[in-house]
């Protein structure tokens, strides 16, 4: 799979791609944090939590270049879904178990549905086992989705109350351990949930493949339209979500695939309003058509996207008893799950006293 560069580094004591790696003992605080660090994107800024610390800017990259100046021909949605799948078989490493991020959504019921089909094409002992897991609220969807598929899924947390599920995301101690840096992006259930489930003995790291929809969103509904391609690649090198430590260390984003780019240009998504992703799935995937995604909306109405009463009050003590919550007092409010400037000061506490805990000094 040929995809673009998007490797951001770390330059503090020496250069790494592991923000950690090069953090000198002695570390002072941006105060206020730098803004960009509360948002998914925010300006083209090098800046971390620390003032020690910065991270490379964003330079061209062959493929980039390659496919910037390239021209891009005409395909249809058929085509489209070709690609994908010829990108998933390239990548795919027979031997290992294979897991799908899935959720009731369009790309992943994609993706889950070419595996199924290559599988077909090639073999069950070249497709080996494939796990789906679903990770965030979608459960009653999903195992539609999986009855149908004839595929084995997990949904993660079932059963437990909505203002629940995300408990294990917030555990102070090891919040910011979840991030390479800081993100103020609170719960990422790709790689959250897989972290719970291997430490409840379910799941193992090892020898894994993962796959996941990432990507998605953003090569099929903003590249396309009038930011272009130019901004969709330094886009994704400032990407917040970047931060997040991956589960295992064996991804795959086939969305990210840059003759999966090619082709989603080539669309003219002038003619329907709807998302490309969607009508990939109603044209190639039409056996799963009658099960609908389900939408955000209704998750934030379940609450599968705010903190019980209970969760919300220990992460705010453990908020204002730390060390940086004492310097820089913030009201934690979980109206949502989602990209907050409190999540932003909360990572920065969690990783403070641990960095404390370890001999660093830091000074705001």
């Amino acid at each position: 799979m040929k995809s673009f560069n998007r490797d951001v580094v770390f330059i503090g004591d020496g250069v790494s791609p592991n923000f950690h790696d090069v953090l000198p003992k002695e570390l002072t605080l941006h105060n206020p944090l730098p803004a960009h660090t509360h948002e998914s994107f925010n300006g083209y800024k090098h800046e971390t939590v620390f003032k020690e610390v910065t991270f490379n800017k964003y330079s061209r990259g062959e493929v980039e270049k390659e496919f910037l100046s390239s021209k891009i021909k005409p395909t249809t949605i058929q085509e489209i879904y070709d690609i994908l799948k010829e990108s998933i078989r390239q990548s795919w490493e027979p031997g290992k178990l294979h897991i799908i991020g899935h959720s009731s959504g369009y790309d992943s019921r994609i993706i889950s549905n070419i595996a199924k089909e290559l599988g077909e094409e090639y073999g069950s002992e070249w497709l080996g086992e494939v796990l789906c897991i679903e990770g965030l609220g979608e459960g009653d969807r999903f195992k539609e989705i999986m009855e149908a598929q004839e595929l084995n899924g997990i949904v993660y947390n079932e059963g437990v109350a909505p203002a629940l599920h995300p408990e294990y995301s917030f555990r102070f101690k090891d919040f910011w351990s979840r991030y390479n840096g800081v993100n103020s992006f609170p719960v990422n259930q790709w790689y959250d949930s897989y972290q719970d489930l291997e430490d409840q003995g379910i799941l193992s790291s090892e020898n894994v493949q993962c796959f996941s929809g990432y990507g998605a969103n953003e090569t099929m509904e903003y590249a396309t339209k009038k930011k272009g391609f130019k901004w969709y690649f330094r886009w994704h090198h400032y990407l917040q979500l970047q931060k997040f430590k991956l589960w295992g260390d064996n991804w795959v984003h086939p969305f990210w695939d840059i003759n999966v780019m090619k082709a989603v240009a080539g669309v003219n998504v002038r003619p329907k309003k709807e998302r490309i992703s969607k009508r990939i799935a109603d044209e190639c995937v039409s056996h799963l058509r009658h099960i609908p995604q389900l939408p955000t909306k209704v998750l934030n109405e379940r609450g599968y996207r705010t903190l019980a009463p209970g969760l919300l009050f220990e992460v705010q003590k453990a908020y204002d008893t730390s060390w940086y919550g004492q310097q820089v007092p913030v009201k934690i409010m979980a109206d949502l799950t989602t990209y907050r400037p409190w999540w932003t000061h909360y990572c920065v506490a969690s990783m403070c006293e641990s960095l404390l805990e370890k001999g660093y000094e830091i000074k705001i």
